[in-house]
C-alpha cells in the first residue's frame, strides 16, 4: 500500500507543477497579444470587464455555494 500513497503523491506533484507551467505559458501568451493591441480596444475591454478576475471569481464561487460576498469580504477573498 505504501507505493499507492506514493504513486498517489508523485501524481499530485506532477499535476501541480503542470498546472503551475500552464499557467504561466497562458500569462506569457496573454501578455504577448495584449501589449500591441490598440489602447481603444484595451478601453473598451476594461469599460465591460465586471471588475477585477480575482474578485468575479471570488463572487461566483462564493454565490455557487450559497455564500454571497459583501464587498469588503469580496476584496478579502479575492487577495488570498
Amino acid at each position: 500500500m505504501g507505493s499507492q500513497k506514493d504513486n498517489l503523491l508523485v501524481d499530485v506533484a506532477i499535476g501541480l507543477a503542470a498546472g503551475f507551467v500552464a499557467t504561466k505559458v497562458t500569462e506569457f501568451a496573454q501578455e504577448a497579444l495584449y501589449r500591441p493591441m490598440p489602447e481603444s480596444v484595451k478601453q473598451a475591454e476594461e469599460a465591460v470587464r465586471p471588475g477585477p478576475p480575482p474578485e468575479v471569481a471570488a463572487r461566483k464561487t462564493m454565490q455557487a455555494i450559497g455564500h454571497p460576498l459583501g464587498q469588503q469580504k469580496l476584496k478579502l477573498r479575492a487577495s488570498r
